[in-house]
């Protein structure tokens, strides 16, 4: 309780600014992340310290003044007589003697951050495996240098030396003119420091030096003239580099980002000067007059402050924990160690009591009146925006569990909601200023109550549902715990091949990016062995950034890219995305074939399940398989991400609580990256489970010849796997991704999980072999689209991640093909998917849908970028037609940069009609 209420919300904010940054900025490293917190943790506490020195610092004159004569009445007096002196002296001087406590405030308020930064950095994933300069594994003791003594090696780690001889120059400053006895309890602290730290993760030692450092500067700057201006400076330089950064080196950040992060920058720098202005208006100085508050103004604006602050806190941490359990009580039982959903709602409360009651509180305490009226105002106006932003300005955060793996767009709601939250805030400020001015502070307070308490009745309310389900659930789960653990044995095909006709396999692998293709055989080559007969096209394209875009052209042809499916405005987007969906499905069918489709993306726009949508088609078997496997993988591999779910939920209840709050147009933003990486674990194997068990999933008893389509999105959830077999998700470590050599950690991660899929298709097709099946069937392993990395392969070009994008992989091995992997640089789109598996088997040119023959119109491509907020279902489900803006028309070797030619909607439909 105590630690979720005083070191928990600093954790918390510490692993927000580590998650931005290690994300944001992936291709400065690891350190650019310790470094950012550390930034952030002393800028933050920055204003509390200095008060907490002043303070210090009136006790040190205080006591300086005292010293002569406390020593006198000590040398004159004893015993009682002594203490009756001193308590006489200090009286008369207006002092007592537990003030001398407050010449460690300090170091008191130093203790919180020290454990908090301890904790998160000492537990810290991120940091194992990550290097920085000759530091190979932050995650360790940096262990520098070492000498062997006897039969045993002893190791000398330079980095807490460092950090401490940094903390002693910093307190050789601090400390001049300041008595022995604070001198001595200071290099005291700092000799703790070392022997606390000796040992600890180089990271965290790294961390505390940058911190040291800061500290060192802050006390130089402390002794200048005008500290206050020059640390705004830095500030304001620190932010205009990181918006020029954004702009030079972040290409794939959305414009009117990184105009907003430029307008915030300056803002800022300008602050100073619209404080001075603001201060010279009439109206301003009318309503801003601290000095001129009663003492009964001064109170009521304490009551305003505390009931802002406690209804805050009851609204985060227990009324929408609560609300958001009761949705579904039973999801959020038995979580790892955590049987019951109230220990969420305890955990919720604790933390954001934290946050918003003993926090602001101890800058209440610790700051003058002109602050304290600050806070009141401030907190009065965070809780009305905040219930609006909760209530009122609420977007479709779709299917929530307790991982709070949000899957929609954010960012997609009205413009209001943008505008109207800023507005409500301004508003709140002048109600108080007002109430103020009139002395009616009495009606805010009344209406603060009122909220407090239907916090307090809803959370009751939703709280006894909760209870009245968990008990009917209990018995449920004890009698479920009961049943037999599935094993391997326990898996049914659901493939059904031909040993004597022909098997055409259509592999679709979702984002598998065609650039790490070689690097993986490179790596691997007995690869050439078991994929042999294929050929690899790398002058590949997409016609779509995203899924949405570039599925339905991959299924059904160049009759669904995105500017053709424009072209019949009748037909909504939906219908014609099945179209093409059905598309092989029914022509394999059509021509006898027996028909298995697996995992289809977005089947009716995700209206209806795989079997539902394919119930209507008695020659077509569909099935969902992604995820049925994930809990015999896990029991095989004996790893069990489940077991610290409850551990993942209470750390992503409190994100996802934050997000409900949050600014609407920060809400996309922030959900991006404060997520648990063992939730992409959860996820990853849910598909790659798929991919490991499919000789298991296959089997040979059809007497028909085989179309068997197979969704999987093992690539398009990039983890890091574990050396050498890379079918266990671990810890990203550098160096092994073997030739490949990644920009940054995530392209490593993206290109171990491309390793691990091609990995496990090789198993398949050894299976395949062993069966006397290889020959007789014409494989082709496709993605919908690359991705956004900084791949090598398109170095020369201005923008790498647009190309990158655009590139998706392409394998195909026809019947009866042999020999080593062959590359085949024709010019290739993932339309031609649909040619490849028909090819000279007999079936219609014709599509069943629209009757228009089929075409392969390749001559000249037009891809579209698709930043319209289109990406998702959700958003065209009633459309009939996409909002094309920016695109490339590419032809020939896409690897030219002279090939690329930019274009617009508007220029391509008038060339069309030319």
């Amino acid at each position: 309780m105590l630690y979720n209420l005083i070191i928990t919300p600093i954790e918390t904010i510490i692993d927000w600014v580590f998650l931005f940054i290690s994300k944001k900025f992936s291709a400065l490293g690891i350190i650019s992340a310790v470094a950012g917190v550390s930034l952030a943790m002393n800028f933050m506490a920055l204003p509390i310290y200095n008060i907490a020195e002043k303070i210090q610092d009136k006790e040190r004159k205080i006591s300086l003044k005292l010293a002569k004569q406390v020593k006198r009445i000590k040398q004159t007096f004893k015993g009682d007589e002594q203490f009756m002196m001193l308590q006489a002296y200090y009286k008369e001087e207006h002092y007592h003697p537990l003030y001398v406590f407050r010449s460690s405030l300090s170091i008191l308020i130093e203790i919180p951050f020290f454990i908090a930064a301890y904790h998160y950095l000492s537990h810290c994933d991120a940091l194992f495996g990550a290097s920085f300069l000759f530091f190979k594994n932050l995650g360790l003791p940096d262990q520098t240098f070492s000498f062997v003594l006897g039969h045993k090696t002893f190791y000398i780690n330079i980095l807490p030396i460092i950090m401490t001889l940094i903390n002693i120059a910093s307190g050789a400053i601090y400390t001049k003119g300041a008595p022995a006895k604070e001198k001595i309890q200071l290099y005291g602290v700092t000799l703790v420091f070392l022997f606390l730290l000796y040992n600890s993760p180089s990271g965290l030692v790294i961390y505390w030096i940058l911190n040291n450092l800061f500290s060192l500067c802050k006390n130089i700057v402390l002794k200048m003239k005008h500290p206050g201006l020059i640390a705004h400076g830095f500030l304001s330089f620190l932010l205009l580099a990181v918006s020029l950064f954004v702009f030079l080196f972040k290409p794939g950040t959305s414009l009117w980002k990184k105009w907003f992060i430029f307008a915030m920058a300056i803002s800022f720098t300008i602050i100073p000067y619209c404080i001075l202005f603001i201060k010279k208006l009439k109206f301003f100085n009318r309503f801003n007059n601290p000095e001129s508050l009663t003492n009964e103004n001064k109170k009521r604006n304490l009551y305003i402050f505390l009931l802002s602050a406690i209804s805050l806190g009851l609204l985060c941490g227990f009324t929408l924990p609560a609300s958001t359990i009761a949705t579904s009580p039973i999801e959020f039982c038995f979580l790892g160690n955590t049987p019951s959903p109230f220990t969420y709602i305890w955990n919720n409360l604790s933390i954001f009591l934290g946050f918003f009651v003993f926090w602001p509180m101890v800058i209440f305490l610790l700051f003058g009146d002109k602050v304290k009226r600050y806070e009141a105002m401030i907190f009065l106006a965070l809780l009305i925006t905040t219930l609006f932003n909760v209530y009122v300005f609420k977007p479709d955060y779709g299917v929530i569990d307790p991982r709070f793996c949000i899957t929609v767009r954010l960012d997609r709601v009205p413009f209001y909601y943008f505008i109207l939250p800023v507005v409500i805030f301004i508003i709140s400020i002048i109600t108080f200023l007002l109430f103020e001015k009139y002395k009616k502070q009495f009606i805010i307070t009344f209406i603060l109550i009122s909220i407090g308490v239907s916090e307090l009745f809803i959370g009751v309310y939703k709280s006894s549902y909760i209870k009245k389900e968990f008990v009917a659930y209990k018995p449920v789960y004890e009698q479920q715990q009961k049943k037999e653990i599935p094993s391997k044995e326990a898996i049914k095909p659901v493939y059904n091949l031909s040993k004597t006709e022909n098997n055409v396999i259509v592999l679709f692998l979702d984002r598998a990016i065609s650039s790490f293709f070689p690097f993986i055989v490179e790596q691997f080559p007995n690869l050439n062995e078991q994929l042999s007969g294929f050929r690899y096209y790398p002058n590949t394209l997409s016609y779509g950034l995203y899924t949405m875009f570039g599925y339905p052209g991959m299924v059904g042809g160049y009759e669904y890219t995105q500017d053709q499916m424009n072209e019949r405005p009748d037909v909504l987007l939906r219908d014609k995305h099945n179209e093409a969906l059905l598309m092989m499905p029914t022509l394999f069918s059509q021509a006898g074939y027996e028909v298995t489709v697996a995992n289809p993306t977005y089947a009716d726009y995700g209206y209806t399940s795989t079997a539902s949508f394919f119930d209507k088609y008695s020659n077509i078997k569909g099935i969902d398989t992604k995820g049925t496997l994930s809990q015999i993988y896990k029991n095989e591999k004996k790893i069990d991400y489940d077991s610290n779910m409850d551990l993942i939920c209470k750390k992503q209840f409190v994100n996802f609580i934050l997000i409900e709050g949050m600014y609407p147009l920060l809400r996309d933003t922030l959900q991006k990256f404060l997520h648990d990486d063992s939730i992409d674990k959860n996820v990853f194997i849910n598909s790659f489970s798929d991919l490991y068990y499919l000789s298991e999933l296959t089997d040979f008893t059809s007497d028909k010849p085989t179309y068997t389509f197979i969704g999987n999105e093992t690539t398009h959830e990039p983890t890091p796997l574990l050396y050498p077999d890379y079918d266990v998700p671990g810890v990203y470590e550098n160096g092994k991704t073997g030739p490949y050599k990644p920009c940054n950690s995530q392209d490593g991660q993206e290109y171990q999980t491309n390793l691990g899929a091609i990995l496990q298709l090789g198993k398949f097709f050894d299976y395949l072999k062993e069966n006397d099946v290889y020959d007789n069937t014409r494989i082709i392993v496709v993605a919908d689209h690359g991705y956004f990395d900084l791949i090598s392969t398109f170095q020369n070009f201005k923008n790498p991640t647009i190309p990158a994008s655009f590139n998706p992989l392409l394998l195909v091995k026809d019947f009866n093909a042999s020999g080593p992997i062959i590359t085949d640089n024709s010019f290739m789109t993932n339309a031609d998917t649909l040619f490849l598996a028909k090819e000279n088997l007999g079936l219609s040119d014709t599509n069943p849908f629209t009757n228009k023959q089929f075409e392969q119109k390749k001559d000249s491509v037009t891809v579209w970028m698709g930043y319209n907020g289109e990406e998702s279902v959700s958003a065209v489900r009633n459309r009939t037609q996409f909002t094309l803006d920016k695109g490339y028309t590419v032809k020939d070797n896409i690897f030219s940069p002279e090939n690329w030619k930019e274009t617009s909607y508007k220029e391509f439909l008038k060339n069309q009609k030319e």
